[in-house]
C-alpha cells in the first residue's frame, strides 16, 4: 500500500469520525431546544438558501451578459477605427 493511499484512508476515517461527532452534537442540541426554535431555524435556512441560490444565478447571468457585450463590442471598435 502506497503512502498516498494510506494518507487518503486516514483522511477518510477522520472525516467519518468528525461527521459522526457532529451528528451526535446536533442531535443533542436539537433534543434540548423547543419546536418553535426548530421551525424558525428551518425557515431561516430555507430562506437563506433561496437567497444565495438566486444571487448566484443572477451573478452568473450577469457575467454571461457582460461577456456577450464584450464579444459584440469588439467588431464595433474595429469598425470605428
Amino acid at each position: 500500500m502506497s503512502y498516498r493511499t494510506t494518507v487518503q484512508l486516514i483522511a477518510a476515517a477522520v472525516t467519518a469520525c468528525v461527521m459522526v461527532a457532529l451528528g451526535f452534537a446536533l442531535d443533542g442540541f436539537l433534543g434540548v431546544v423547543s419546536s418553535d426554535f426548530k421551525n424558525g431555524l428551518l425557515t431561516g435556512v430555507i430562506v437563506t438558501g433561496l437567497i444565495v441560490f438566486f444571487a448566484l444565478r443572477y451573478d452568473q447571468r450577469s457575467a454571461a451578459d457582460a461577456a456577450n457585450r464584450r464579444q459584440q463590442q469588439g467588431p464595433r471598435n474595429s469598425i470605428d477605427l
